[in-house]
């Protein structure tokens, strides 16, 4: 069994976009904190 992790966007408005899928975990966290870091985004928990 292979599980694969995808990055999403969450807008002001509340909607979802899919940026990437298919990323391994290690993968999926650093480009998460690499757009954080960029974008001056705060991280912050997000329910479904």
């Amino acid at each position: 069994m292979r599980i694969s992790w995808q990055l999403w966007t969450l807008s002001d408005d509340v909607s979802r976009h899919k940026l990437l899928g298919g990323l391994e975990l290690e993968q999926a966290l650093y480009l998460e904190q690499e757009l954080e870091k960029a974008l001056g985004i705060h991280d912050r928990p997000v329910t479904d």
